[in-house]
Parts: structure tokens; C-alpha cells; sequence
């Protein structure tokens, strides 16, 4: 089994080799206890990726960049702590600020470090982040002194769960009502805008859970455990009565990695790469790849580059 961390710092970068030794230094040395450091490289031309192992840190790699928000959920995805603290690899946040940030995460879902009024932040920025915290305040009831900071911790279980739970596919949108007390049903809904195109697709009982939705050639794939705590593949057009389980599982898709591409969905289960078509019988595994052992050997990126599919495993690449 994979090592468990209580804390993973996650830094998403790209071409900041100059300031990530340092920054990782100053992170290694406050010395907090059971702690990993995970930066990803989204795609960086500088060396960045080798500057941080060299300083110590774990590092995911982007194949090229795809962005913050990519890089943000590779990170989630990648880490192993039970708390998650986020910030920048350009050195705008102070490692010595994490254990602040630490002291109230027990209190609440996530903790965001606030700016100071004396940050370098340019006149259009500014203005448009205070219009966000107001929309922010308004819509939650809730003080929100800074939405847009990098700097934040929060669960890593929260993070999962959520994090492809609202999807674009055509022109409506996929998305889950999730109860977290788990006393009513988590159902699956698509929309359109209208009141005639909102309708639920699938309903997963108090104690099921949908993990992700992503869009694969026009249909809505999803990966979800029904409350007999049963794992499928289930996939939808998005009209009534088109939703269909097509493929079970014998645990939880960690929603690890997954990648449409070409009109299949391409994902990762029990170190297998899969591949489906969307059909009862078109989803197949195209083989284990790797040995069980040692755990640093799991697929920790899946890509698509012309019509080959890359994933990555146990610092290797491998192309099918």
C-alpha cells in the first residue's frame, strides 16, 4: 500500500525552476510532521520538474501546458495526505503562514490565505477580485475576504469529491446534487436552462456516490457506486430513459486518471488502463501494464497526443 500522508503541500508551477529550491527549503525545514511536498510540473521548459527533486519534492508532470486549473486537480488527484494546502511555486506565499492556515482546517471545509492590502497586485486585478468577494459574500452569507487566492487548505476527500461533479456536454450542463450528511439521495441531473431540459438522469440513494462526469464524444460518462456498494460505468445522452450502467467494477474508481479521446473514454482502475465505447459490451481493459508491487509503479497520467493514448507509471512513459 501507497504511503499516507497527513499533509500534502501541492504547488502547480510552470517555469519556475529559479524559485522552487528555495521555496522547498524553507518548506522542508518547518519541520511538519508527516508531511509531502507535491509539485506539478504543467508542462514547464525550464527545468522546473528537476529543480524540485533535486530540492526533494515529488513531482507530477503535465506532457504540456494545459493551465493552473489542470494542474490543481492533478494535484489533488497525485497526493496522498489527508489534508491538502495549496499555494504558488513563484514565492508570492510564505511557507511560514502554512501552520496559520493549519490551525483553523479542523473548523471549516477550507481555509483560504487572505492578501494583505500591501500586495503586488495591479489596479484591474484588484478592483475585479473585490467585486468577486462581494458576489462571494452575498451569494454565501458569509464573509469571503479573498475567493481568487492560491494559497488554501482543505480536505483532500472534499477536494475529490467535487471535483468533476459539474460538466459541460453540448450545450447542457451535468451535474450532482450531493447531500454531505448523507441523509437524502445524491442524484444525478442534466439541464439545459430550462425548466423542460432539467431532469434527473440517475439516482444513487443516501449512501451512494457519483466521483466524476466528464463529456466523451456528445454523451455524459460517469463513474458511480450505488448504494449496494456496487461500482459502475454509467453513460447518458442526456434524454429520458437513456441512462444505462454498462460496466461493473470491483472497487471504487479513484477517478484517478481519465481522458476522452478520439470518441472513447480512456481510464484508470486497479493499475489497468481501460477503454470504453459507451456500449454494454465496449469496455475493456487493455491489459495490466504493471506489476502490483512496488505502489510508486500506479499510472499517474493519462494524455492523448495524435491517435496515441500516453500514460505515465513508475517515472516511465508508455504509449498505446
Amino acid at each position: 500500500m501507497a504511503d499516507r500522508y497527513q499533509l500534502s503541500i501541492v504547488i502547480p508551477v510552470f517555469n519556475e525552476a529559479e524559485n522552487l529550491a528555495p521555496l522547498i527549503r524553507q518548506i522542508i525545514a518547518l519541520r511538519l510532521p508527516s508531511a509531502e511536498i507535491v509539485v506539478v510540473d504543467d508542462g514547464s521548459t525550464d527545468g522546473s520538474a528537476e529543480a524540485a527533486i533535486a530540492a526533494g519534492a515529488n513531482v507530477a508532470r503535465h506532457p504540456y501546458n494545459i493551465g493552473n486549473g489542470a494542474a490543481i486537480k492533478t494535484g489533488i488527484r497525485t497526493a496522498r495526505g489527508r489534508l491538502l494546502v495549496f499555494m504558488d511555486g513563484d514565492g508570492q506565499h510564505k511557507p511560514e503562514d502554512i501552520p496559520k492556515l493549519l490551525a483553523e482546517a479542523d473548523r471549516y471545509h477550507m481555509v483560504v490565505g487572505a492578501r494583505a492590502k500591501g500586495s503586488k497586485l495591479r489596479l484591474h486585478r484588484y478592483a475585479a477580485n473585490a467585486l468577486y468577494n462581494l458576489l462571494a459574500c452575498y451569494v454565501t452569507q458569509f464573509s469571503v475576504k479573498e475567493l481568487t487566492s492560491g494559497f488554501r487548505v482543505l480536505a483532500r476527500l472534499d477536494a475529490l469529491r467535487f471535483i468533476d461533479l459539474f460538466t459541460r456536454v453540448g450545450q447542457a450542463a451535468y451535474f450532482v446534487n450531493d447531500d454531505l450528511t448523507g441523509q437524502s439521495d445524491e442524484t444525478w441531473w442534466r439541464s439545459d436552462g430550462t425548466t423542460a431540459g432539467t431532469m434527473p438522469l440517475a439516482d444513487f440513494g443516501a449512501t451512494g456516490h457519483l466521483s466524476a462526469i466528464i463529456d466523451v464524444g456528445g454523451k455524459a460518462f460517469a463513474f458511480g457506486q450505488i448504494s449496494s456498494g456496487r461500482y459502475f460505468l454509467i453513460v447518458s445522452d442526456g434524454t429520458v430513459g437513456s441512462t444505462q450502467y454498462i460496466h461493473e467494477f470491483s472497487s471504487s474508481i479513484d477517478a484517478n486518471q481519465m481522458l476522452a479521446w478520439n470518441g472513447l473514454l480512456y481510464f484508470v482502475e486497479a493499475d489497468q488502463l481501460w477503454v470504453s465505447d459507451g456500449s454494454t459490451n465496449g469496455t475493456t481493459s487493455l491489459g495490466p501494464f504493471l506489476p502490483a508491487d512496488p505502489p510508486s509503479s500506479a499510472i499517474t497520467w493519462v494524455t492523448g497526443l495524435g491517435n496515441q493514448v500516453f500514460f505515465t507509471a513508475g517515472g516511465g512513459e508508455t504509449g498505446t
